[in-house]
This record gives structure tokens, sequence and C-alpha cells, in this order.
């Protein structure tokens, strides 16, 4: 019988790692969904002008949403590639679902849906 030498194994199983980018995009959308909420708070209109406030929360938003998206497409690779289902995993998940819908929830209410 010959040894196998583990060097020359070349049968490995990829490991991907999309929960944890899931993981760090939801961080990334908290922190910037967080930061329009102080933005509004803490904005004085006596000394700024509102359309500054409106530049700054619009380029937020769309930095917010893109963060969204593509945390959704990691999280969505993730549940695919079935990888380990730990807190990083069930945290991107949850978080990204809920933050979904409340992102979609105000054009359903707003366009006569009911």
């Amino acid at each position: 019988m010959q040894k196998s030498n583990s060097k020359f194994n070349f049968i490995t199983k990829m490991e991907s790692n999309y929960k944890k980018t899931a993981f760090r995009f939801f961080i990334a959308y908290l922190f910037s969904t967080w930061g329009i909420f102080f933005l509004f708070i803490g904005f004085d209109l006596d000394s700024f002008d509102p359309s500054v406030l409106a530049k700054i929360s619009e380029t937020i938003s769309i930095i917010s949403k893109v963060l969204l998206g593509t945390g959704i497409v990691f999280t969505v690779l993730s549940h695919k590639n079935h990888e380990e289902k730990d807190f990083q995993y069930r945290i991107s998940f949850w978080g990204f679902g809920i933050s979904l819908i409340l992102v979609i929830l105000p054009f359903l209410l707003s366009s006569n849906f009911f």
C-alpha cells in the first residue's frame, strides 16, 4: 500500500465566505442608515441651507440602498452555497429581510395598494 502524500492532495473543497461579506455589508448598511438619522437630528436649519441637507441625505441614501442590494445578493449566495449557519449568517439573513420589508412597505402603503 502506498502512503498518500497530503502535500499533493488537490481535491479540496472551495470555501466561500459570503456570509462574512454579507454581515459586513449589513453593518455598513446600519451605519449609513444611522448616519442619515443623526444627520437630520443634528442639522440646524438656521445655520445651513436646506438644499445641503437634501444633497447629503440623498447621497447617503443612495449608498445605503447599494449596500442593501449587495448585502442581499451575498446573503442569497451564502444560502445557495449552504454555508454554516452561525451568527453572521443569521444576523445578515434576518437583518436584510427586515430592512427590505421596511424599504418596500412605504411604497406599498402610499400607492393605493389596499
